[in-house]
């Protein structure tokens, strides 16, 4: 009997292993290990970590901790094997080798066997060890190595797009389809992934025995409409998972809502929060506001140039907001706000003039945006500028003029507002996504009841686009 077991070419026993990789529970044996390769993310987050540990786990999370830290292989005549043994070592990147870590015999002839104790994470190798009938071992695989991962259950807490600055974007705006989605255990999908974020810049260690293998996490982006799945390309990742960057295909990307979902390796999923991504023909509304310095110039007419001496008036400043509702290939449309206020100061050997002129209109607009056209792949296509042009109605009003003669006399003060009408033309010049200056020229006609006189108004600012 002997005999036919030593013949009986056993080379078919050994196996394929399932598992390229296998998941550590943050359970007792293994929570020491998970808290010395990265301390500093766990104590921050130690509360919330055991909030999340008193939740009950869904019967779905339940099946999938079955599989945790199990090696299944295939083996055939079993009949001439009494027992199998699974020898078991992980790699000191210290010692650039492999040490032992524990033997782990498997019940009668099973072919499978549950790794006990939990090992912490990092780079294994293993070999099955079968013996014959009569307790002495016959034969022995090869090395096989594997990596035992984090089980993190990921959250998505914010998602932005690099072109909007939130998770909407607008098909007929430009869009690189890159998106910055921040939260928790959001890990590469390859353990060799760059990592690159000066947030996690201190956060390196000596790994010692641990390899830096953390976690890995696959995307997927669906439609909720159609379930038409999308699979990211993942730029940048920091070591915390706090904050992953990833880009799509602007092109299959449709009109609709998405859903965006990061499934750990041990098959834990981002089951709520902020991971919806909006796709939009386009903006329907935008909102700028800026305010900045102006210096008025009379063109013609009026009454107090003629006291002031000066055509001149430095002491200006002026405050838009534009509303933009119509957005179109050929330009955008929209209504705005224009508001000037002026004070006039002037002294000469026989009196001082002093007053203040207010005025504000009511514009239609016009803007073109212009785009960069660069080889820059990052820079192309972004927004550089917009020009404007506008016209409209107002008031205009003058506010508090009196005369101080050299006697201290003082004159009346004179308060007067007439019908103006304003036309102007500005460019936006985006020193960001939102940020822009502003340089421009308006051009006003106030009929006043006592005469009309006309005004070119420079001006400079900066605005905020919204």
């Amino acid at each position: 009997m002997v005999n036919s077991i030593r013949k009986f070419p056993l080379i078919l026993f050994f196996l394929l292993a399932l598992p390229v990789c296998i998941f550590a529970r943050k359970s007792n044996s293994a929570k020491q290990a998970v808290v010395t390769e990265d301390s500093n993310e766990f104590n921050s987050m130690d509360e919330e970590s055991k909030e999340t540990n008193e939740v009950e786990k869904t019967e779905h999370d339940q099946v999938i901790e079955e599989s945790w830290q199990t090696l299944e292989w295939e083996a055939g005549d079993s009949e001439f094997v009494l027992y199998y043994t699974v020898v078991i070592e992980k790699y000191n990147a210290k010692k650039q080798l492999f040490e032992w870590a524990l033997t782990i015999r498997a019940k009668n002839t099973d072919t499978s066997v549950e790794i006990r104790p939990r090992q912490s994470p990092g780079l294994y190798r293993y070999k099955i060890v079968a013996y014959n009938l009569i307790g002495a071992p016959s034969m022995e695989s090869e090395w096989m190595e594997f990596s035992i991962f984090h089980a993190l259950s990921p959250r998505i807490t914010n998602i932005s797009s690099s072109a909007t600055g939130s998770s909407t974007i607008y098909l007929n705006q430009y869009n690189d389809g890159v998106f910055t989605v921040e939260g928790k255990n959001l890990f590469a999908p390859t353990a060799d992934a760059v990592l690159n974020d000066s947030e996690d810049s201190n956060d390196s260690k000596d790994s010692s025995d641990e390899t830096v293998v953390t976690s890995q996490t696959s995307y997927v982006l669906t439609n909720c409409s159609t379930g038409e799945q999308l699979i990211p390309e993942i730029l940048e990742s920091n070591k915390s998972g706090r904050k992953i960057k990833m880009r799509f295909d602007v092109n299959a990307l449709k009109i609709g809502d998405y859903i965006l979902t990061a499934t750990d390796a041990s098959g834990l999923k981002t089951d709520s929060g902020k991971n919806l991504i909006v796709v939009k023909k386009s903006e329907g509304c935008s909102f700028d506001f800026s305010l900045g310095y102006a210096a008025s110039f009379a063109l013609y007419g009026g009454t107090y140039p003629e006291y002031s001496e000066s055509k001149i008036y430095p002491y200006n400043a002026y405050a838009k907001m534009n509303l933009i509702f119509l957005k179109r290939k050929g330009g955008h449309f929209g209504v705005g706000l224009n508001a000037h206020t002026n004070h006039v100061k002037f002294e000469n050997s026989a009196y001082t003039i002093r007053g203040n002129t207010i005025d504000a209109y009511l514009n239609a607009i016009y803007q073109f945006p212009l785009y960069f056209s660069s080889k820059n792949e990052k820079k192309r296509g972004k927004l550089a500028a917009a020009l404007e042009i506008y016209g409209g109605v107002g008031v205009l009003l003058f506010n508090d003029f009196y005369f101080t003669f050299k006697n201290n006399a003082k004159s009346y003060e004179f308060n007067s507002f007439g019908i103006s009408v304003q036309g102007g033309a500005d460019i936006q010049l985006f020193l960001g996504r939102k940020f822009f200056l502003e340089f421009g020229a308006d051009y006003i006609n106030a009929f006043m009841p006592d005469s009309a006189f006309g005004e070119v108004i420079p001006r400079v600012g900066m605005g905020w686009h919204l």
